[in-house]
């Protein structure tokens, strides 16, 4: 269940947007960038910073950061006019910003934390504490599950890729609609979340 979300969450609908409309290095990038963040997420849990995270505070302020910026991104996203929407198709996205755009999308999902933190646990489970080297074996364990969740989001980017080419800008344009919609309500539960915890503080 928890990794079924990593691999659809409001990364996924980002992935969809950079690969189909600026080609599947862009969107190869993006991945990384996204591998790059489930990494960091990862090293926090293992050395012991998961106790911040859970803590009240943290969840509020993260939520509420985080779903006002997917919502931002998305009213962005529904009023873009056609005529930039095209300009924009024709200038595209830069290396570093590809990158930076799939690190702070995922780090922004507070879901991420919470998912990373369950899966370490898991992993942690299935080997014995007692025996030499079990932390680093640990951390190889979940590493090999980063690369094989990148190596699925190479072929999501590639497969898009593909589908862009056989779609007219006008349905594409659709297409960044929908994906809008999408962070929108992405950013709305973020937000009723970090009310939620707010309100039962």
């Amino acid at each position: 269940m928890g990794i079924s979300i990593l691999l659809f969450g409001p990364a996924f609908f980002l992935l969809v947007n950079v690969s189909v409309k600026d080609g599947f290095s862009r969107g190869a990038l993006l991945s990384v960038g996204v591998f790059l963040s489930d990494l960091a997420i990862v090293l926090v849990v293992h050395f012991g910073l998961s106790d911040f995270y859970d803590s009240a505070i943290f969840q509020i302020i993260f939520s509420f950061i985080a779903g006002f910026a997917m919502l931002l991104w998305g009213v962005k996203t529904i009023f873009g006019k056609y005529r930039n929407f095209l300009a924009g198709m024709h200038k595209g996205s830069s290396k570093t910003g590809s990158m930076l755009k799939g690190f702070m999308m995922n780090i922004l999902n507070p879901f991420a934390f919470v998912l990373w933190t369950t899966t370490v646990a898991n992993v942690s489970a299935h080997f014995d504490p007692n025996k030499e080297f079990y932390e680093q074996t640990v951390i190889v364990a979940v590493i090999s599950i980063l690369f094989g969740l990148l190596s699925m989001d190479l072929v999501k980017s590639f497969t898009f890729y593909l589908i862009g080419k056989k779609l007219k800008y006008r349905w594409f344009y659709r297409l960044q609609f929908v994906v809008g919609i999408l962070l929108i309500l992405a950013g709305g539960y973020f937000i009723i979340q970090g009310a939620t915890v707010w309100y039962n503080v």
